[in-house]
């Protein structure tokens, strides 16, 4: 996993520099000591990947604090640690979307670790299904994103490939009979499995005396879709 940038905020200096230190052999490790100094980092470093703040500072609160992070960063994930009183409201903001997670203190570096590497995973998935929908052709993006997360399957990469492979376009559609022959799949089984990628935007349909497939994404982010599926077992 590369090293991708995570910014803390607390107002607690000895705080951040424990986090720092254990942190910063795996991490790109940002710091501020408010809200404020946290939204101008955000400013300035618009690939963050993980954002942390504590619930009680001075001034803006953690989750207000990080509401506002997700307008100017919307792929970033945000995650709020409090102290057990604090619980109900932290709870509160995940349900509502603002966070990703929240982390009671005391906090063990071990779990801090684990959950800033799943949250990297989620950002550039995040990152991932932003990029194929800007790249693809009349595709809802939440038709795509719900496809992902939902509906993939090992096949479906299988499909894109060999789509791929032979260059399949609009004006170069392939016929179903060789796309099932290709994967040894049979003509039912194989418009079930199909359907979902054609739902999706990914795929499209030119219909014919055989009918045909073509792709609707660009071809270069198919190699990303194995590794996409592998992120999650990075962790």
């Amino acid at each position: 996993m590369n090293r991708e940038k995570v910014l803390i905020v607390d107002d607690e200096p000895r705080i951040l520099e424990a986090f720092r230190r254990h942190l910063m052999d795996d991490f790109e490790v940002l710091t501020a000591k408010s809200a404020e100094q946290g939204l101008e980092i955000v400013d300035a470093n618009q690939d963050i990947a993980v954002i942390l703040a504590d619930y009680k500072m001075p001034g803006k609160d953690g989750v207000s604090f990080l509401a506002e992070t997700r307008k100017i960063l919307p792929d970033s994930m945000r995650v709020i640690i409090t102290g057990y009183a604090d619980v109900d409201n932290a709870l509160q903001a995940v349900n509502e979307g603002q966070v990703y997670k929240f982390l009671t203190k005391p906090l063990a570096i071990e779990r801090l670790t684990r959950v800033i590497k799943e949250g990297i995973v989620e950002f550039r998935i995040n990152k991932f299904k932003r990029e194929l929908f800007n790249k693809t052709v009349g595709a809802d993006y939440h038709q795509i994103q719900a496809f992902l997360e939902n509906n993939w399957q090992p096949l479906h990469y299988e499909i894109l490939k060999f789509l791929k492979k032979k260059e399949a376009s609009y004006s170069n559609p392939i016929d179903s009979d060789a796309l099932g022959d290709s994967l040894n799949i049979t003509p039912s089984y194989l418009r079930g499995i199909i359907g979902s990628l054609v739902q999706s935007g990914v795929v499209g349909v030119r219909m014919g005396r055989k009918g045909g497939y073509y792709l609707n994404v660009d071809p270069s982010l198919l190699l990303d879709w194995e590794e996409l599926m592998d992120l999650k077992k990075s962790v």
